[in-house]
């Protein structure tokens, strides 16, 4: 038998060494639910990243924040490398001039599933909507801003 083996697993073996295994992130089961459209301005706000590279190969992400009633940009946020705490921090500054949401929905990134972003939404009484794995759909405001 013929086996191609990545270098790093050539390497592992010729070192008799054990491969690190990756295991799965598991997530909560997240129902379907209809993209509604808000009734009042400042109820619900839609959260999503953009990543692009520059001309020199670094690359740069863009937090959006938008209102879904009206579908005013409340902030665009470009970064190099973006967390869970600019997430928060953005929120704050949107609070402090637009007032707070009753719920926001977001996308299964990794910024928006830290305990920044989760613990500041439970103090303030924001309520997290987030979309299903691979359905970007449910999520269409923000994504047609995108």
């Amino acid at each position: 038998k013929c086996r191609v083996y990545s270098l790093r697993s050539r390497v592992y073996k010729l070192m008799n060494l054990n491969e690190r295994h990756k295991h799965k992130r598991r997530l909560p089961v997240r129902f379907r639910e209809p993209l509604a459209q808000p009734n009042s301005n400042n109820s619900n706000r839609s959260i999503d990243f953009i990543q692009d590279t520059l001309m020199y190969g670094r690359k740069v992400r863009i937090l959006n924040i938008i209102d879904d009633f009206n579908r005013e940009a409340r902030t665009i946020n470009a970064d190099y490398s973006q967390s869970g705490r600019t997430v928060v921090s953005a929120l704050e500054d949107l609070k402090y001039w637009r007032g707070l949401p009753i719920e926001i929905r977001c996308d299964n990134g990794p910024e928006f599933l830290s305990s920044h972003i989760v613990d500041y939404c439970q103090t303030q009484g924001n309520y997290i909507k987030y979309i299903q794995l691979g359905k970007p759909t449910q999520n269409a405001l923000i994504e047609r801003f995108n």
